[in-house]
Order: C-alpha cells, then structure tokens, then sequence
C-alpha cells in the first residue's frame, strides 16, 4: 500500500529560522510528526499511527524502559507499519546520531530495496526534509541500492559500515556488525509455509544478536505480522517477551490491541486510541482495509484472515478444520457407505466406487518424545469428491513392527486398495527392497502397487490446509468410533489443533 505524499510543488516553506528550529525539534522528539508532517506520509492517522511511532521510537535515551532497546511489534499487512518502522524510522535514528549504522533487513530482497529507495529519495528530493534536515543529512560516498551512507563528522572516517545497509534475511551478515538493527517481515507468502523455512528463519533472527555492537546500548527493533505454525514472532514472544527482554506491541484490524502490561500506564502514549473507529467502521484503519475487504479475505482464505489481518492466532475449531463439520459414516456388509448427511443424500456411496489409497509416514523411533509412525486408508468418491477416512494407526515402533503393520493394513483392505504409499526418503532407504519381497512370498498382497511419494516441494502446512475447503464443505467423514478427545493424537485432534499443537503432524 503506497502513502499519499504532497508533491513538492505544493509545498510552501518558508526560510525563518525559529519556524525551522521548531520543526527540527518537533521532529526530533516525535517519529510521528517526522513521518507525517517531514516526509509528508499524509495518510497516517493519530488514532492508529501515532501510539505505533511511539512505541517504535521508545528508547531509554529518550524516556523509554530499559527493555526498549528490544521491541517486536505486529500490525496488519498494508497499515504502513514498513512505512514507518522501515522508511522514517532509520532516517529518524541518522537525524539524531548521522554517525550511527543500521541494518535493515527482511526476507525478500526487494522490500529492502523499495525502502532504502524511498528513504534516498527523501534525502535527494524532498524540499521539507532537506529544508529542515538538508544541513546535517546529505548524500555521503556510498549511495545504491544495498547501502546508504550520509555525510558525517569528519573524525567518524569512512572505514566503516554505511550508513543504512540493506539485507535480506538469508544474506551475508557474518562479518557486519550494526549498532541499530530493523528486522521488517522475516518470513513471506514463499516461506511462511515450510516449516524448515520457519526454523531456518528462527535460526537466522536468533543469529542476529551475535553482530549488533554494543549489545547493552544497540537497538534490535521487529515488526511483521503473524504466520500459521511456530514463526519469528511467537518464537520471540515465548523466549524473549516471556523473560522480560523484549517489549512487544500488536493489533489487529478489528482490534485486539496488546503490548507489554507495565507500558499500560507507564506510557500510555503508546496505547491506540481506535474504539470511535472500530464503533463507525468496524476496522482501525477503514480508509485502507475496510469490512467488505476483510469479510471477502474471510471467505476466500481463511488463514490470511485469521494471521495477517486480524493479527492472531485461532481458538480451537476456528483455523479451518472445525471436527464438528467432518461427518460419521457407516460401511455396511454390502459395501454402501452410509454417511447420515442432508448434503449428500442423493449420493449413492460405495466403497467399490471410491480411489482407495494408503498412505505411511515412518519415524522410525520408539521413543516418545517425537513423532509417531502412522498409517492412514483414505477414499475419494470418483462422481462427488467425498472423501473417507477408512482407517489410521499410529505407533512408536521399529522397522520390522512397521512392516508387519503395513501388511496387515494391506491385507485388510486388499479388495479395494489400489496403491500404497511411504514417504520417499524411508521407502528408498529402509522399506522398497523389504516390502517387495514380502510381496514375493504373498505376505503382501500383488495387486496393491508400492511406491514412494515426495512432497514436490509442497510443504505439510501448505499440504495440510488444502483439505480446509473440503473440511468447511462437509466432504470429509470418520468412522463413528474416531472422535476428538483433548490430548489423544489420532487425525482428529491433530487437525483441530493445526497448526499450533502438535508441532509434530503424524
């Protein structure tokens, strides 16, 4: 979402001396001001975008708390939180210290770009800005699209870091060593999914610690918005937030504000002041995200809804699998499947009529603190697209265990089932060569194929919410005997509780 800035023709600035002292010293104590008044980001509101600023700017040097030199805050996707958190607020750190370094760093390469962008502008272009500012911020030696650096004091000497440097998460940090460092979005629409991104991205933000200089006097500022699974953000919140090392602010787009308890009435400049906005619109920020756009992100993708706008994470039944919408069914001795359900009545369901698959995940472990080895039967009616929920098995057990396990699933359901599959890495390495030769000596059956199966580089959550649709749209059914207990780790729960608990998806 871009900001509606004047045009520099329209700006009207007169020379006098104590107007521009008093916009200097306005702009100093506020980012706010700075931001909407100096860089001309006119659409930014005071209800929402100032408590935000302030929060952002909170220092110990300018009145903050100790802990303010870590802050992690969330906002949803197009309220500007980059515009101020990314653009103002590094051009508001040089305005204070010119001699300083910060990192501004996000997962994609091209945010960085677009922020740095604006902010060389500013300094270039924008007659406010260099009105006010032009004296002290100008165009240093080092000045492209990865790094900025601004005249400084001629004893600070050039031998150093820019003044700005963009990176991207993944970038080469090893030897940069920042005293300022703006982590914006760490994780995205490409990442955000994988869960091996999610831990790489962990891995990378804890690492940032290790190249701020003056760890006791060096800032380490978050912002983003929330993703489905363990992200940088609850990472934070439960190993910094929780220890009292980092202050945190958030809201969502109907509310739902929060920040650290003791900033509540030790600064209460930092809490939004958004009911009259929510009580009129219904959203704190209509003029960019009004209801009829969150009711539409609502229906079309639910996660997004839930994570980028409103901020949160779901209650139980409300990240898209609500067990109370996947239906019981009955296979009765003649082979119809009677599901009991008013939106298929007219549906002849036969287990003949259905593309039977099973479908194994080994662990290969008997140790129960990681994942179990589970066994699914699923079909899939060829005419409707129901889909059925034959039979699951999960167990902590060896390789042999496994495969005496895999035989009798096979066997059991050998008139209707057509394929087995094992995922790909424990089918080539462990299982291929043993499950053929059982199948030589007919301990499993012929006319079942075996084969292995691979991601393609779709990752579990991405597989995971893709039953969503058909979950809402009552497609699924259970046997009658599989149902939600709290704690019990069959589908059911696990389903229920994605994507926060269990980590662990059997």
């Amino acid at each position: 979402m871009k900001l509606q800035r004047k045009r520099d023709s329209e700006l009207s600035i007169p020379a006098e001396s104590a107007l521009r002292r008093d916009v200097r010293q306005k702009a100093k104590a506020s980012l706010y001001y700075f931001a909407s008044t100096v860089m001309q980001m006119t659409d930014l509101t005071p209800e929402l975008h100032l408590p935000f600023a302030n929060f952002i700017q909170m220092n110990p040097w300018n009145g903050g708390p100790e802990e303010s030199l870590r802050k992690l805050a969330w906002m949803p996707r197009g309220h500007f939180k980059s515009s101020i958190a990314s653009v103002a607020y590094p051009l508001w750190l040089l305005i204070h210290d010119r001699n300083t370094s910060i990192a501004l760093i996000s997962s994609k390469e091209k945010n960085t770009k677009k922020w740095l962008e604006e902010i060389r502008n500013t300094i270039e272009h924008n007659v406010f800005f260099k009105w006010a500012f032009g004296d002290d911020i100008s165009k240093g030696n080092q000045w492209d699209q990865f790094q900025i650096t601004v005249n400084r004091d001629r004893e600070y000497g050039i031998n150093t870091q820019a003044s700005i440097s963009a990176y991207t998460l993944r970038g080469g940090l090893a030897s940069a060593h920042h005293p300022h460092i703006i982590l914006d979005d760490p994780l995205n629409e490409q990442t955000a999914f994988s869960e091996s991104e999610r831990e790489r991205a962990i891995e990378l933000y804890v690492h940032l610690e290790s190249i701020i200089s003056k760890y006791s006097e060096s800032l380490f500022t978050v912002v983003g918005t929330p993703w489905p699974g363990y992200d940088v953000i609850q990472h934070a919140m439960e190993h910094e937030v929780a220890h009292g090392e980092r202050i945190y602010w958030g809201i969502g787009a109907r509310g739902g504000f929060e920040c650290t308890p003791d900033l509540l009435t030790s600064h209460p400049e930092v809490v939004p002041n958004v009911e009259e906005r929510l009580k009129r619109d219904g959203v704190i920020f209509h003029e960019v995200c009004p209801e009829k756009k969150l009711i539409k992100i609502k229906r079309q993708d639910l996660n997004s809804y839930i994570y980028q706008y409103l901020c949160t994470r779901p209650e139980d039944g409300d990240n898209g699998f609500d067990v109370t919408l996947i239906r019981d069914f009955a296979l009765l001795d003649d082979g119809k499947i009677q599901c009991n359900c008013d939106l298929h009545s007219r549906h002849d369901h036969r287990i003949s009529n259905l593309v039977v698959v099973a479908i194994c995940d080994p662990a290969l472990t008997t140790s129960g603190s990681g994942c179990e080895s589970a066994i699914t039967v699923q079909g899939r009616d060829k005419v409707c697209g129901c889909r059925f929920l034959l039979e699951e098995w999960g167990g902590f057990v060896h390789n042999d265990q496994l495969v005496r396990q895999i035989c009798e699933t096979a066997k059991k359901w050998e008139t209707y089932l057509q394929r087995f599959a094992i995922e790909e890495v424990h089918f080539q390495t462990v299982f291929k060569s043993w499950l053929i030769e059982l199948q030589s000596r007919g301990e499993f059956p012929l006319g079942i194929e075996l084969f292995g199966v691979k991601p393609k580089k779709r990752d579990k959550d991405l597989r995971i919410a893709g039953q969503q649709s058909y979950v809402q749209n009552g497609y699924w059914h259970k046997r009658p005997t599989m149902h939600y207990d709290e704690g019990t780790n069959n589908w059911i729960w696990q389903v229920h509780k994605w994507p926060h608990q269990p980590k662990k998806r059997d």
